[in-house]
This record gives C-alpha cells, sequence and structure tokens, in this order.
C-alpha cells in the first residue's frame, strides 16, 4: 500500500469523525417546534452514521492498512 493511499484513509476517517461529533453536537434554531424537531433528528441520526462509517472503515483499514496498523501497535497498552 503506498503512502498517499494511506495518508488518504487517514483524512477520510478524521473527516467523518469531525463531521460525526459536529453533526451529534450541534444545536438548531428553527422557529417552529416541528421543524426543530425533524432537524434535530435528521442531524443526530447523519452524526451517528457518520461514526458508524468511521468505525467500520477503521475496522477494516486496520488490517491493511500499515500506518493505521503502526497507531493501533502505538496506541495499545502494553502488558507486561
Amino acid at each position: 500500500m503506498t503512502t498517499a493511499k494511506s495518508i488518504i484513509h487517514a483524512f477520510i476517517i478524521l473527516t467523518l469523525l469531525g463531521v460525526g461529533i459536529c453533526l451529534i453536537f450541534s444545536t438548531e434554531d428553527a422557529t417552529d417546534a416541528t421543524t426543530l424537531i425533524a432537524r434535530a433528528i435528521a442531524d443526530k441520526l447523519a452524526g451517528f452514521l457518520c461514526l458508524f462509517v468511521c468505525c467500520r472503515l477503521y475496522r477494516v483499514w486496520s488490517k491493511s492498512d500499515r500506518w493505521i496498523r503502526a497507531y493501533d501497535r502505538w496506541n495499545t497498552p502494553h502488558r507486561r
């Protein structure tokens, strides 16, 4: 796997993570109650969908992408 492909994978994961978090913690400023609730539910669902896709891609790419595997090895606590 090339370095460019690894960078693209990391960028996609970080982008999905950032968008998902922003959508989950966003607030609405609609005047109508039904519009407010509908937009809030749509935003939260889209945010959780982004996080779900991010986790799935991370799980798949961690098996094939050397940069993500290196992050897993670096981030995993070592047992003594």
